[in-house]
């Protein structure tokens, strides 16, 4: 809703039509019901791709990427953020022990997996931060939003339970 208010255009794409419905509500854009993986948009198409909590829904988040980066024009940029696959096995006992409400696919990319793909996609890494030190299921939001602050950038990035990166396609 931010950048379409600030006159972007902006297109909607989820599997879920739902999903699409409700992104087009009061934001004005377009939707798409596709799977990321695999989209009908031409090469070279979009300034910007923000690709928040997908790519581990994918069977494949290394093809998601690639289709990503596909998609964005030379000098476009791609903000995504995914969770950290050192934390994948709490999230998996959580599921098993029903603590947790979603039962779906599950996919985590690691820290330096993530870098990787996107330099094999010609992205070249503008920032890689780590967030969220612990499950938000701990309510302790002043704390957790001072210690991403604080450790967002340093080594204890990679060990975070959820990390984004702004990566911008080269020529």
């Amino acid at each position: 809703r931010a950048i379409a208010d600030q006159g972007a255009r902006v297109i909607s794409c989820d599997i879920a039509e739902k999903l699409v419905k409700r992104t087009l509500t009061g934001t004005g854009s377009s939707g798409v019901v596709c799977d990321a993986g695999q989209s009908s948009f031409r090469n070279d198409t979009f300034d910007w791709v923000v690709s928040s909590e997908m790519i581990e829904h994918t069977e494949s988040p290394d093809r998601t990427l690639r289709e990503l980066a596909r998609v964005l024009k030379p000098g476009g940029c791609l903000a995504l953020t995914t969770p950290n696959k050192v934390w994948q096995w709490l999230v998996r006992l959580g599921s098993r022990l029903n603590a947790r409400p979603f039962h779906g696919l599950e996919n985590f990319v690691g820290w330096n997996e993530l870098e990787n793909l996107c330099l094999c996609q010609n992205l070249k890494i503008v920032r890689h931060i780590g967030f969220h030190p612990w499950p938000f299921q701990i309510r302790l939001w002043k704390l957790s939003e001072a210690i991403d602050a604080r450790f967002g950038q340093s080594r204890w990035a990679t060990v975070m339970i959820n990390q984004g990166i702004l990566a911008c396609k080269t020529a």
